[in-house]
């Protein structure tokens, strides 16, 4: 009778319990196969702009910022709202961005090669030194009088500006960037014999490429911010031409809501920016820790 209970009660106490392989699995692993929903690119920001809006709105509406002074937030995202549908507005946008990228382009094409070897040579970068120092804390805008002078009122002139203003920042970069070899793994290659220019290929370009990127980044966003003021002052064409004509007809909204375009272009262009350097320095220790 006992044998028979206990074969008995054995079943029943197996058929209760969990498998021994199941009992091993947290009860959260079913949750690891799911696949994550990838979060969306710039909500913090995108968080902070929106909470900036609701706050001017409030302080609108309750008269605390004067209306004569300030809009509505709510109208100049109208106005900013219609501006979108607005085929002018885009060419206005063309204009500013392609004379800031056209100047980009022009003082990194200088910059880099230049950099280089001043980086490289330190007689040439002694020599020359006094001669950058005098000029770079020029500001390009400065310089907006001789411009119109020389290259007129146009796209000529608004990209010497911003080749200008991008010139000295890339400049400075590559100069530190060529400096900042490893010495011992220069020496190395020059005793194997490697010649120079295979030395220039793959070691100072890979040493001088993070501050390069970097220097062309941060140019980037400060050629536009030229490009839009010599626009406004100069009459060249973008969207500084734009403010200057909302601000002489006395519409305030207009003026806040071509700003806010400026705004927003210049956060695009970081943002398109900020991936590449990424991309380009996939490689470096930087990127590698931070993953």
């Amino acid at each position: 009778m006992s044998r028979v209970i206990g074969t008995t009660a054995v079943p029943g106490a197996q058929e209760g319990a969990r498998p021994a392989g199941k009992a091993q699995v947290p009860a959260g692993s079913a949750r690891a196969g799911q696949r994550r929903v990838p979060a969306v690119p710039g909500r913090r920001q995108l968080l902070s702009i929106a909470v900036t809006l609701a706050v001017l709105q409030l302080l609108g509406v309750t008269g605390v910022l004067s209306r004569d002074s300030f809009p509505l937030a709510s109208s100049v995202l109208a106005r900013f709202g219609s501006l979108l549908g607005d085929g002018a507005f885009w060419q206005s946008v063309g204009n500013s961005l392609g004379q800031a990228l056209t100047g980009l382009a022009a003082g990194t094409a200088i910059a880099v090669p230049l950099g280089l070897a001043l980086g490289r040579i330190p007689l040439a970068e002694k020599a020359l030194r006094p001669i950058i120092e005098f000029l770079r804390p020029i500001p390009s805008v400065a310089l907006l009088p001789l411009v119109i002078l020389t290259a007129g009122v146009g796209l000529g002139g608004a990209v010497l500006l911003t080749g200008l203003s991008s010139l000295w920042l890339v400049l400075v970069m590559c100069i530190r960037g060529a400096r900042a070899v490893d010495p011992t793994a220069e020496q190395t290659l020059i005793s194997f014999g490697v010649p120079a220019w295979a030395r220039l290929r793959r070691l100072v370009l890979p040493s001088a490429l993070p501050f390069i990127v970097t220097g062309v980044r941060i140019a980037a966003s400060v050629a536009l911010v030229v490009a839009i003021t010599v626009e406004l002052l100069g009459g060249m064409p973008g969207l500084g031409k734009d403010v200057s004509a909302s601000l002489q007809n006395g519409d305030k909204v207009g003026v806040y809501a071509y700003a806010l375009a400026s705004g927003v272009l210049g956060l695009i262009v970081n943002f398109v920016f900020v991936p590449i350097e990424d991309r380009l320095l996939s490689w470096h220790s930087s990127r590698r820790a931070a993953r």
